[in-house]
């Protein structure tokens, strides 16, 4: 692995935003420390960030790069130096698992396309076997 890919598998948003001072609440949002903030606009996610009133977004490792004004590579090495990583060893077993489980975020995204295709394809079953089958071509001509 690369010294991008070991800090983004190892060290997510959240994780470096609280090392760098961020004070993350339990929603996951937080002052946006890249203007001057008085209400929580900036979301920090496990796999990213992202700042509803400035528009700031991104990695763990843009996180780290606009908070110390850095280049994208020094401040994965500033990640890596700080989470004591090692790019050249391969991951431990726990990030390799990690990378395999789903985010609860994408898990429900995952389940919510699911179940919209399920009640959609439901809904236009009996109009196929009833014959009429003008709703579907509406629907279809919409999007």
């Amino acid at each position: 692995m690369n010294l991008f890919e070991t800090g983004k598998t190892a060290v997510n948003a959240r994780e470096g935003a609280q090392l760098y001072g961020v004070a993350v609440n339990r929603s996951g949002m937080a002052l946006c420390p890249f203007h001057n903030d008085h209400h929580p606009s900036l979301l920090v996610a496990d796999d990213h960030y992202h700042c509803f009133a400035c528009g700031a977004h991104g990695d763990v490792i843009d996180l780290a790069a606009n908070l110390f004004g850095l280049s994208l590579y020094d401040a994965a090495r500033k990640l890596a130096a700080d989470f004591h990583l090692a790019p050249d060893k391969p991951p431990p077993e726990s990030i390799c698992q990690k990378l395999k489980q789903k985010t609860k975020a994408q898990q429900l995204q995952e389940d919510e396309r699911l179940c919209c295709a399920v009640l959609f394809w439901g809904s236009t079953a009996g109009h196929w076997k009833s014959g009429n089958c003008s709703m579907l071509h509406r629907h279809r001509r919409k999007r």
